[in-house]
């Protein structure tokens, strides 16, 4: 009986492997992954100021004062004007717990852009089963790719962006939620 009770408790341990994880949600990695240009994960938000004078809050969220859960703060900025690859558009950084996860670029001629990014990062696209129908790519060592289209709230058409995120802090903000929200 008791080894059934221990094949039990492994196979729900492996079910949900988050249930042992420590994680603090604050911690930055040694190893940074390149997202867009030269900038990479991790980045905490003074990093990033000092590489973008000019920048505006789009969404700034935190935890109550006195709330008992780990960190959990979201702060996304926009640099309008942005130049990449020889397109213009606007980039946008996600800031996770002051480390940026996700940077999300919006090309003024998104079809060209894209085909010159994959050109340039010999990227190639692919629509999977775990895509949602987004074609994406990935980039060792911790980098996932995607082009997206968005509905916009301003207008009756759709906003394409390419989206680069770090997996690792992509998993550790799910895990905060699936615990603590």
């Amino acid at each position: 009986m008791v080894i059934g009770c221990s094949l039990f408790a492994m196979m729900i341990a492996a079910c949900d492997q988050d249930v042992l994880y420590a994680t603090s949600f604050t911690e930055v990695a040694t190893e940074r992954t390149k997202l867009i240009d030269e900038i990479e994960s991790y980045q905490s938000t003074e990093e990033a100021r000092r590489r973008f004078q000019k920048w505006a809050v789009i969404e700034s969220s935190n935890l109550a004062p006195g709330d008992k859960r780990p960190p959990f703060s979201i702060h996304v900025v926009a640099i309008d004007n942005y130049m990449h690859l020889g397109h213009s558009g606007a980039l946008h950084l996600k800031f996770f717990n002051n480390r940026l996860a996700e940077v999300r670029f919006y090309p003024s001629s998104f079809e060209q852009y894209v085909e010159r990014l994959k050109e340039a990062d010999k990227l190639a696209f692919k629509v999977t089963e775990t895509s949602a129908g987004l074609p994406e790519a990935f980039i060792s060592p911790h980098t996932h790719v995607w082009i997206y289209n968005q509905p916009h709230l301003d207008s009756s058409g759709k906003e394409k962006y390419v989206g680069w995120r770090d997996v690792r802090l992509e998993k550790e903000e799910t895990l905060w939620i699936k615990r603590y929200s």
